[in-house]
């Protein structure tokens, strides 16, 4: 970057001083504009543990930053004004890294279940201080108002915490409060850890705003180029009050469409919204269809269960998780007589306890509940096989002992 200063004769301000100060504020406007990528506030932690641990600040790396020695935080206690640098970080960092700084290890590993990547006592902070985040001796990044004790302020987070909102970019000299979500005051207050708490501390979550596109031609191709450590894609609809659909199609000048993802959405309704993957013949229902509530449907545009398919499924394999039928062995088991099934069988036409055709035709076949029930009856055929087998039994001793006797009485 070249700043070029012209100078033309020898005329001076009547004010010299007030064309120093912009030109001071210029090269600081310059410098912040220069490192402003580099690291990012994205969290503060006032945790419940003993000593009010873990004490953490969340970083971010947009981008990669090769010596992280240059970087330092600072924390400006009770409205005491900045600080300045009072840790200075090592290493190096890559794109898209969440750097954590915390007052101690062990508590942090007790809360989140991983360690941290500094522990430095300056991270003394509490739920009223501001944190600053310094590159190169410029000021990149403020979490809360320095020169403010922070106890009754929005941006309180005693017990608590406060996580940049995605899409928000460092806030600089001046502290947005509106670009941040808190978990209110006294929120962990009683929690152990992260993941049992009621409203855990969002680590790693944040997302940063939504790179600049490259839009390249070169006679043959044309190509939309977005680099960044965590590309997105958006399509936004300007349009409002009414259903439409974004969509972004796969086409060949000679075929046309060959496919397409569209997304349908209307406003104010979120629930609504769902992704579909349609083919070239757009007359049909969609390939695949995503609802926003998670459900999957292939071949049917309105899924109604976590998936939907309409057509054949061939797999080598299909695990069902399912309860099983051994309580046929258990004891209590009360096993209908071969009088009752028959008189079943005989009044509705199926089994005790199977569907009948007319309600497998009109609600389908549970194929868990069915392998279950089919067990059922594999296992009471077990039981009259048994029965029937200990009659067998009891009739050929009996016709042994008839026969003995009348052996005997021909003797």
């Amino acid at each position: 970057m070249q700043l070029l200063i012209s100078h033309k004769g020898t005329h001076m301000s009547p004010n010299p001083l007030r064309h120093i100060a912009a030109f001071v504020m210029l090269l600081v406007g310059i410098a912040v504009t220069a490192h402003a990528q580099d690291l990012v506030i994205t969290g503060v932690i006032d945790g419940p543990l003993p000593g009010g641990s873990p004490k953490v600040i969340e970083l971010f790396a947009p981008e990669a930053v090769a010596d992280l020695a240059a970087c330092a935080i600072g924390v400006a206690n009770n409205g005491g004004g900045s600080d300045g640098e009072e840790f200075f970080l090592s290493g190096s960092a890559q794109a898209g890294d969440f750097i954590y700084v915390s007052s101690e290890a062990v508590q942090f590993q007790q809360w989140f279940g991983f360690g941290p990547s500094f522990t430095a006592s300056a991270v003394n902070l509490n739920g009223d201080d501001a944190v600053e985040v310094f590159c190169n001796g410029v000021l990149l990044d403020s979490f809360g108002d320095a020169n403010v004790d922070g106890n009754g302020e929005v941006w309180e987070y005693t017990d608590g915490w406060a996580y940049r909102r995605n899409d928000t970019a460092a806030d600089g000299l001046m502290f947005n409060p509106g670009n941040w979500t808190y978990s209110g005051k006294n929120a962990l207050d009683g929690d152990t850890t992260n993941v049992v708490s009621a409203t855990p501390f969002p680590f790693g979550s944040y997302l940063p705003p939504m790179p600049d596109s490259t839009h390249v031609t070169d006679g043959h191709f044309e190509r939309v180029l977005i680099e960044s450590a965590l590309p997105e894609l958006r399509l936004r609809s300007t349009q409002s009050g009414a259903a439409q659909a974004s969509r972004i199609a796969f086409e060949s000048a000679d075929n046309g469409t060959a496919m397409h993802w569209t997304h349908d959405a209307t406003f104010g309704s979120d629930s609504a919204a769902r992704l579909h993957l349609v083919g070239a013949d757009t007359s049909g229902a969609p390939l695949v269809t995503f609802e926003q509530s998670g459900q999957v449907g292939i071949g049917t545009a309105t899924p109604e269960n976590a998936l939907d398919v309409n057509g054949v499924i061939r797999s080598v394999e299909v695990l069902v998780e399912s309860n099983w039928a051994d309580y046929v062995f258990a004891d209590g088991y009360v096993l209908p007589s071969l009088d009752e099934v028959r008189q079943h069988i005989a009044e509705y036409g199926h089994l005790p306890g199977i569907p009948s055709a007319d309600e497998v035709q009109t609600n389908g076949l549970a194929v868990s509940k069915m392998q279950t029930l089919q067990m059922e009856k594999i296992e009471e055929l077990v039981l009259y096989i048994l029965a029937k087998d200990e009659q067998v039994k009891a009739l050929e001793a009996r016709l042994q002992r008839l026969e003995q006797l009348l052996v005997e009485q021909d003797k």
